[in-house]
This record gives structure tokens, C-alpha cells and sequence, in this order.
């Protein structure tokens, strides 16, 4: 246990892992930067698998500058977590980390985000943003199924792999603008835009452009009658 009562892990390396808050009634949580155990500051880079899964409290998190991964199910069926704050070094997303939030909105671009596992954010029907920034590679299947209240994404340049059903059921995007000329019809998950948008645009690179209409319709089930621009 850290001095601030929250619960945390030490690993071989000195990095701390926050497994558990002081107060499971808390509303507002602040995972900090460094925590002292034993005498010594330790910085905390993981955010525990199930460390406030089923929290029916919490509604706004602040996630230090120290975190790299945040668990599976670390946040999943926080159903009044409305609001994430900071994450600039997360590197990594669990699966499942925020699944079932229902009432979930906002989240950070989060720049260093390299992977979101599957499901990450199923069924985050309020969600209006999505991380990610120049680094993602890799969005996993499920990752943002069924986010019903998504208008608009930017899939990065360095992206090379869309799981399926990725963004199935996401009944309001309408705009995609895809960065990265890395997709093929191996890496581009089946259904991953199934159930977005009939009138739908996707933005994408002028070379791949004859690609991306073909294997976005048949192997991603977009719209047969989507835009590509």
C-alpha cells in the first residue's frame, strides 16, 4: 500500500502497478505519477486488470503522466464513468479496458497509444471521441462496437491491422478519414464497418484509394453505397 491508501504492485523493475483505490466510493480518482512505498517514490506504470471493474461510482478519471497500460477490464462496466483525463504515455489499451461505460464521453488522444484491445470500448454508447494519435498500430476487434454515438474518426498513418466488427453497430459514423496505406484485405477486419452509416465518406490516401472501396465494402461490410474520397 502506497501513503495515499490506495493498493499498489511492485514489479522486479521498481515500477509500480495501482491495483486498487483507498475508497471504492470514490467519484473522481487520480492515478498519480509516483507513489511512495517504503520510503522511496515509485513511478506507477500500469493500471491493474479488474482494478475498477464494476465500479458504480466513479465518473471522472485522471490518469498520470508515468501510466503505460492500462489493463483488461481495468475501467469495464463503470456505467457512471462519464470522463478520462490525461494518459499521455499509454502505450497500451486491455481488452475490454472500458467495455460497457455506458455513459463514458470523452477520452484523451492519449499521442503515445500504440495498441486498443479487443473490445476496448464496446458498448460505450455515449462516446463521442477515440484515442489514438500518429504512433496506433493495431485496433483491436470489438474495440469500439456498438459506440453508437460516433460521428467522426481519424485512423492513423502507421495503423496495420482493423480487428472485426472494429466499428460495427457504430450507426452514426459518417466520416472516416484513413491515414495509413498499410491496410490489406488480411489486416482489414470482416464487419469492421458493418452498420456505420449509409451515407458515409471515407477519406483516404489517393493511392489506395481502388483498394479501400473494394476491401472496406466487401471484407469490412461498409455501405455499398459509401463514399471514398
Amino acid at each position: 500500500m502506497g501513503l495515499d491508501g490506495n493498493t499498489y504492485s511492485v514489479d522486479s523493475s521498481g515500477n509500480a502497478t495501482y491495483t486498487a483505490p483507498a475508497n471504492a466510493s470514490s467519484t473522481n480518482v487520480t492515478i498519480p505519477q509516483n507513489v511512495t512505498i517504503g520510503g522511496r517514490q515509485v513511478p506507477v506504470t500500469k493500471v491493474a486488470d479488474k482494478a475498477f471493474m464494476k465500479n458504480k461510482k466513479l465518473t471522472t478519471v485522471t490518469i498520470g503522466s508515468n501510466v503505460k497500460v492500462i489493463g483488461a477490464n481495468a475501467f469495464a462496466s463503470c456505467t457512471k464513468l462519464k470522463t478520462i483525463k490525461g494518459g499521455a504515455s499509454v502505450e497500451e489499451i486491455g481488452k475490454n479496458a472500458f467495455a460497457g461505460d455506458s455513459t463514458l464521453k470523452t477520452v484523451p488522444t492519449m499521442s503515445n497509444l500504440k495498441k486498443i484491445g479487443d473490445n476496448a470500448f464496446n458498448g460505450c454508447t455515449k462516446l463521442k471521441t477515440i484515442p489514438g494519435g500518429a504512433k496506433l498500430t493495431t485496433i483491436g476487434a470489438g474495440a469500439f462496437q456498438k459506440c453508437t454515438t460516433l460521428t467522426e474518426i481519424t485512423i492513423g498513418k502507421k495503423v496495420k491491422q482493423i480487428g472485426k466488427n472494429a466499428f460495427n453497430g457504430c450507426s452514426k459514423l459518417k466520416t472516416i478519414t484513413v491515414k495509413t496505406a498499410k491496410l490489406t484485405k488480411n489486416t482489414l477486419g470482416k464487419n469492421s464497418f458493418k452498420g456505420i452509416s449509409k451515407k458515409a465518406v471515407f477519406k483516404v490516401p489517393s493511392k489506395q484509394k481502388k483498394l479501400y472501396s473494394k476491401i472496406f465494402v466487401q471484407v469490412g461490410k461498409a455501405p455499398e453505397k459509401a463514399k471514398f474520397k
